[in-house]
This record gives structure tokens, C-alpha cells and sequence, in this order.
């Protein structure tokens, strides 16, 4: 029998609240679908299905210009959270991405992932990551 094992929310800082902690993380597991979502918005119209269905719905919209946007919208955000990782931990921002966009905890970065650090380390990154996050408020919530 497997024990699910509930996260806790640590405080990464004071000013950081949980529920601002929450709303970040759940930003950055987000990170998949802004890949796919950036993907999908390539300029090809006949790629993917949302985007079709999209374009059939409002004839006379200027679907270059909304494309675009909807592409440096996912960009932006990609950008943020890898650029963020990198300067945290640049050594470890393989993993360290992996653990804030796939939500993996650390027992799986070291027996799938090999991390090459311990666990209170990693866990020190991995909070001070999202605390410097927070400090990009505007352009997360956005």
C-alpha cells in the first residue's frame, strides 16, 4: 500500500503568505501547457484544433496580432520561471525546474533524477525560488 503523503506549505519568507505561496506554485505547474500552448500559436493556422475553432468563431478578428500576443503571453511566462531557476541555482536548475513545474518532490529528483544535492539543500533553493518569484508580482499575476 503506497502513503500519499500531503505537502506541507513552508514559509519561504514572511512576506510570502500561504495562499500567495499556493497561487505561485500552482502557477508554475502551469509551465507544460504555456510549452504546449506557445507551440500550438506558431503561425500555422491548420495546427491545432483550438486554435481553428477559435478563428471560426470571430470572422474579421485580427487573428496575426491575437496570435502574437497569446505567443509572447506563454514566452514571457516560460522565460520568467526558467530565468528565475537558472539564477537561484544554475547548477541545479535542471532539477530545481523540474521540482517547481512538475511538482516533484524530493525523494523522486533523487531516485529517478539523481540531484546531486541533499534534501535540506534542495528544499532551501526550492523555497528561495518562490519567494523570488513573488517579488515579480505584476508580471505573474498578469
Amino acid at each position: 500500500m503506497t502513503e500519499i503523503v500531503k505537502p506541507e506549505i513552508h514559509n519561504c519568507h514572511p512576506k510570502v503568505k500561504k495562499h500567495r505561496l499556493l497561487e505561485l506554485k500552482h502557477f508554475c505547474l502551469q509551465y507544460p501547457d504555456w510549452q504546449k500552448g506557445y507551440a500550438d500559436f506558431d503561425g500555422f493556422f491548420n495546427r491545432s484544433e483550438p486554435i481553428r475553432t477559435h478563428r471560426d468563431k470571430a470572422p474579421g478578428a485580427d487573428y496575426t496580432a491575437r496570435y502574437a500576443e497569446a505567443r509572447l503571453r506563454y514566452l514571457k511566462r516560460i522565460q520568467l520561471v526558467e530565468e528565475i531557476v537558472e539564477s537561484t541555482a544554475s547548477e541545479l536548475a535542471p532539477w530545481l525546474l523540474k521540482g517547481v513545474t512538475e511538482g516533484l518532490s524530493y525523494e523522486c529528483l533523487k531516485t529517478k533524477h539523481n540531484i546531486p544535492c541533499c534534501r535540506d539543500f534542495y528544499y532551501k533553493l526550492y523555497r528561495y525560488f518562490f519567494f523570488r518569484l513573488s517579488l515579480n508580482t505584476e508580471t505573474v499575476r498578469r
